[in-house]
C-alpha cells in the first residue's frame, strides 16, 4: 500500500476513505511561530492513526534540527517533529528516513515547525496579539506574556494595557544590563540588546553591586 500523504495542506476525508487510516487531531501548533514585531506563521500539529500492519513511513520532514533564525530582533520558530507512540511508548523519529514493521494502532504525530519572527516581539501590536490568542488561537496566553509582553486575563480573554505597558517597560530595562566586558567575544561589540530567541533575565545588577528586580 502506497500513497503520499502531505501534512500540512491535504484535507482528511479523501486519505481516510482511500487508506487504512484515521486523522485523530489536525490543527496549528499553538506558540510555534516566531515572536516578533511581524511574527513568522505558525506550524501545524497533526495525528496519524494507522489501521493496518506491516506497513513503511516514510519521513520527509523538514525544520526538525534546524530552523529560519528571526530578523532585526525577532525569533526562529519553533523546530518540528515525528513522534511514534506504540502501546503507550513514544519514540521520535528522525526528520528523514524509513521505518518499516509499522503495526496496526501505531499512532503517528507531527509538528511542523514554525516561520521566523522580524522585528521586536515587544513591539508587536497590542490588538495584533490579542488577535492571535483570542481569534486565530496560535499564541496561549502564557505565551503572549512571555514573549510579548502582552498580559491577558485567561478567563475573559481582556487585555490588561496598564500591566502589559508595565510589563514591557521592564522587560526593556532588563535586556539593558550591560554585559561582563570579560564575557564579551573579542572583536564583537555590544549591542546593549538580548539577543533574539533569549529569554529576557528576571533582575539586573544595580551599581552597588545588589540585585532588585526590573522596575525597583
Amino acid at each position: 500500500l502506497v500513497g503520499p500523504f502531505n501534512v500540512n495542506n491535504l484535507p482528511a476525508e479523501p486519505w481516510e476513505a482511500a487508506f487504512p487510516l484515521r486523522v485523530e487531531k489536525l490543527q496549528t501548533a499553538v506558540d510555534s511561530e516566531g515572536a516578533g514585531k511581524y511574527r513568522g506563521s505558525p506550524g501545524l500539529y497533526k495525528e496519524i492513526r494507522f489501521l493496518m500492519d506491516d506497513w513503511t513511513f516514510a519521513n520527509l520532514a523538514e525544520k526538525e534540527k534546524h530552523v529560519p533564525p528571526g530578523l532585526l530582533g525577532g525569533a526562529s520558530g519553533m523546530k518540528g517533529s515525528t513522534v511514534l507512540v506504540r502501546d503507550g511508548q513514544e519514540r521520535r523519529l528522525e526528520g528523514k528516513g524509513t521505518y518499516t514493521g509499522m503495526k496496526h494502532g501505531d499512532l503517528v504525530k507531527v509538528t511542523v515547525g514554525g516561520g521566523a519572527g522580524c522585528g521586536d516581539p515587544l513591539d508587536r501590536d497590542v490588538r495584533a496579539v490579542w488577535d492571535d490568542v483570542a481569534v486565530h488561537r496560535v499564541v496561549s496566553v502564557e505565551g503572549a506574556r512571555e514573549r510579548y509582553g502582552v498580559v491577558i486575563d485567561p478567563a475573559t480573554l481582556e487585555v490588561n494595557v496598564p500591566e502589559s505597558e508595565r510589563l514591557r517597560a521592564a522587560l526593556r530595562r532588563s535586556r539593558e544590563t550591560p554585559a561582563s566586558p570579560r564575557g564579551r567575544s573579542r572583536g564583537a561589540p555590544s549591542t546593549g540588546r538580548a539577543s533574539a530567541g533569549t529569554r529576557a533575565p528576571a533582575s539586573r545588577r544595580r551599581s552597588d553591586g545588589r540585585r532588585s528586580r526590573p522596575g525597583a
